[in-house]
Parts: C-alpha cells; sequence; structure tokens
C-alpha cells in the first residue's frame, strides 16, 4: 500500500485470507484491513458511494475505527463540520490511555488538518503541536512523528513563517520519502514546491542571478509530487499540482509548458466531470 500498487495488496490479502479462520480475531482484522485498501481508492478517486460502503463495513467490525474513518472522508470532502462532529465523538469515546496512543494521536491530526482546512491555523498549530510531542513518548510512532512535522510545516505556510516550514520539511523528508506512503511523499513535495515558491517570490526584489535554476528546481519538485499522486489516483491532489505548475511556468515565462499543465488540467476536470 505505501508503494500506492494496491493491486498487489489486494493479491497478499487474497492469500492472507487463506491462513485465517472466519470468525478469528485475525480474520476481523483481515477483512478490516480489506476495507481499508478499497477505502483509500476511493477516497482518492473522490467515489464517495464507494467510500461511505467501506465506512460502514469498518463500523460494522470497529465501530470507532469506522467512525475515525468516517471523519477522514468528510475531510477529503470537505465537509469539516461534519469531520469535526465525528472526530470530536471519537476523542470523546476513546480514553486517554497508553493502549490508545496511536489512535489519539490520528485524531489530534485530523483535527488539526480540520482547523488548517477552516482557516484557524493558530488552533491547528495547537493541535499538531500536542500530536508531534505525544508521537515522542517512549514506544514512538515515527510514522505519525513524520506526518505530524509535515502537518506543521503546512501551518507555518498559513502563519507565514516560511523558513520554519521549510526547516521542518528538511527535518522529515527523508524519513517521508524512505518510509513514507505515496500520498504522503506526495504531500511532502508539494509542501516544499509551495514553500520555495513563496521564499522566491518574496525575494523577488533581490538581485539574484540563480532565480531560474530556482524555479527549475520548484519544477522538479513538483513533477515528483504529480507521480507520487499519479500513482494512488489521488485526483484532487493531481489537479492541485497541475495548477500549481501552471503559475510556475506562467512567471517563469514558459509558455509552452505552461499551456501543456493548463492542458492537462483541463483533461482532468473534464474527465471528472467537475467542470469549475
Amino acid at each position: 500500500m505505501f508503494k500506492g500498487r494496491y493491486d498487489k495488496a489486494l493479491e497478499q490479502l487474497t492469500l492472507a485470507e487463506r491462513q485465517c479462520m472466519p470468525g478469528s480475531r485475525h480474520f476481523k482484522i483481515w477483512m478490516v484491513c480489506r476495507e481499508q485498501v478499497h477505502l483509500d481508492c476511493a477516497v482518492y478517486s473522490e467515489d464517495w458511494l464507494a467510500a461511505e460502503r467501506s465506512v460502514q463495513d469498518i463500523k460494522a467490525l470497529q465501530s470507532t475505527e469506522g467512525l475515525l474513518q468516517e471523519a477522514v472522508v468528510c475531510l477529503f470532502k470537505e465537509d469539516f463540520a461534519a469531520a469535526f462532529k465525528h472526530t470530536s465523538a471519537c476523542l470523546s469515546a476513546v480514553s486517554d490511555v497508553a493502549e490508545n496512543r496511536e489512535i489519539r494521536l490520528r485524531l489530534l491530526l485530523l483535527m488539526a488538518e480540520i482547523h488548517l482546512g477552516t482557516g484557524q491555523p493558530h488552533v491547528a498549530l495547537d493541535y499538531a503541536s500536542r500530536c508531534l510531542e505525544m508521537s515522542r513518548l517512549p514506544c514512538h510512532f515515527g510514522s505519525l512523528e513524520a506526518q505530524a512535522t509535515l502537518l506543521l510545516a503546512r501551518i507555518w505556510v498559513q502563519l507565514g513563517d516560511l523558513d520554519k516550514s521549510l526547516g521542518l520539511i528538511r527535518d522529515v523528508i527523508i524519513d517521508i520519502l524512505s518510509q513514507g506512503s505515496q500520498f504522503l511523499r506526495g504531500l511532502a513535495h508539494f509542501t516544499l514546491a509551495q514553500t520555495s515558491m513563496l521564499l522566491l517570490t518574496r525575494e523577488q526584489d533581490k538581485e539574484n542571478p540563480s532565480r531560474t535554476a530556482a524555479y527549475e528546481a520548484v519544477v522538479a519538485v513538483l513533477e515528483a509530487a504529480l507521480l507520487a499522486f499519479s500513482r494512488i489516483k489521488a485526483v484532487r491532489y493531481m489537479r492541485q499540482v497541475l495548477h500549481y505548475q501552471v503559475r510556475v511556468f506562467h512567471l517563469m515565462g514558459y509558455k509552452k509548458e505552461r499551456n501543456e499543465s493548463a492542458d492537462k488540467l483541463r483533461q482532468q476536470i473534464i474527465q471528472l466531470g467537475n467542470v469549475q
């Protein structure tokens, strides 16, 4: 799944099914894993009906996990009120004890994402900072630590501290590229490109003979982001990267490349029947 090969993940799950006795604890775990694969594919491709079916199936197996995943789907749909409602309910249901630490960390990340999406970066900063601090405790969760660090970088972009954002990305980029999911890799590259571009814009009045090279570096990072998102068919994020590419090529004066990116963006929107 981390490599974006959901077909291979399902193949392995099919093999694993033979080792699980129906009705056993392992069979239940297997069913949740299978539905998680289906859910990820549905969310990234914006197939909300399929996503809702998977959420209900997960709920029937693990109610708390199902509620968390329902919040994730609402977040991706940008239904922030519903996402907040489900995440709050989940946090209230999950006691603050050691064995629940992982799910509470995931819920804190969700809360931070919700507040970032609703234009409340200072509140998001508090949740993400708490998550990062908790993830570093004994039996620390490296993946969630990386996610929290990247989220903090995105928050600092909104708060206008680009240097702090860039520092956080540099701290975590190697871990994400070596161990992170395709979605997290794409998000890291996209955040790096956005931060770098904003730094270039901030310094546009200064004499910089290497500006063209800096723009080209941003384009390369955007291509890496697009590749990662394409591998999992994360259509919304593909559109965002293509839109950003158009802007960068326009600033560089690269009309041919700008028009090619704009054409890809139009094709994406038309294919999805989501002309805006």
